[in-house]
């Protein structure tokens, strides 16, 4: 089961708000919750808002687990912004782009299947970077031989 939470016309940069989303992008959501506390940008507390009212949203009107949810996506989108002016030299005027986003947030039930999910991208990432590696070995050993057989022609 899906749950979603959305904090609308939140103020700050989607930019910045995407940098936060994606640290805690597939991790569980308690655990998420605690990394958003300790992480040092001003982004991290509306994320960790729109997180607290997604977890509450499962617990309380689906009666999910907090501890089962686990963070499907993070949608941060531009909102409309909030335009200003400054008076600048020769008599113009400078626009000051205030600039708001729209974070949502997905939480699924199904550890199992974002689990999966991970476990198998990093064993088709070690395999094929394994291969490679044997294979520039293999390489290094076939040119060691050559030079060897090289060297005891040229002293015959």
């Amino acid at each position: 089961m899906e749950v979603i939470a959305k904090i609308k016309y939140t103020r700050g940069s989607s930019q910045r708000a995407r940098l936060v989303a994606a640290t805690i992008a597939g991790k569980r959501a308690l655990y998420a919750s605690e990394m958003l506390t300790f992480l040092p940008k001003r982004a991290s507390e509306k994320v960790q808002k729109a997180l607290n009212s997604a977890i509450a949203n499962a617990t309380n009107n689906f009666g999910l687990s907090a501890d089962s949810l686990v963070i499907k996506s993070i949608l941060i989108d531009d909102a409309p912004m909030f335009k200003r002016s400054r008076a600048q030299s020769r008599g113009r005027m400078r626009m000051i782009l205030k600039r708001n986003c729209h974070i949502t947030i997905i939480l699924s039930d199904e550890v199992n299947a974002a689990v999966e999910t991970k476990t198998k991208k990093t064993k088709t990432a070690k395999s094929e970077k394994a291969e490679p590696a044997t294979q520039k070995a293999s390489r290094a050993k076939k040119s060691v031989k050559s030079e060897i057989t090289t060297a005891d022609t040229d002293s015959k």
